[in-house]
């Protein structure tokens, strides 16, 4: 039951991931382009935001609690994938928008925090109709 929770986690911040950068193409370009940059964009993305996750061992953190540390390991979770992605980024001369990154970032923390506080409530209300 454990790894199923730990897989439903990161399915759902992988979702959000892709999320906000769907949301910050279309911002970008006022549509959704779908290009080999973008693409690239999506697997190196992606890929970085695996390798963070699993190095920070997010899977392991609590939603039912959620609290200042686990807010700051979000930060920290997106903060590093926008760093990894940008520098994949500048490593392999990929011709993708500067701003997307910051654009992702913002987004994407915001899902982050957005969603493990939605659980935290979800789960109050659970506690408070039991008592």
């Amino acid at each position: 039951m454990n790894s199923i929770r730990k897989l439903a986690k990161f399915l759902i911040d992988i979702f959000l991931l892709n999320l906000s950068l769907t949301i910050s193409i279309f911002l970008k370009y006022d549509q959704i382009q779908i290009t080999n940059r973008n693409i690239d964009f999506f697997i190196y993305y992606n890929l970085s935001f695996c390798a963070v996750y699993f190095i920070l061992k997010i899977y392991n953190n609590s939603w039912r609690f959620s609290g200042i540390s686990e807010y700051t390991t979000l930060i920290t979770l997106s903060v590093s994938t926008t760093l990894l992605a940008y520098m994949v980024r500048a490593f392999f001369n990929l011709d993708t928008k500067s701003s997307l990154y910051f654009e992702t970032f913002i987004i994407f923390t915001f899902l982050l925090i957005l969603s493990r506080f939605l659980m935290f409530l979800t789960r109050m209300k659970g506690i408070t109709k039991r008592d």
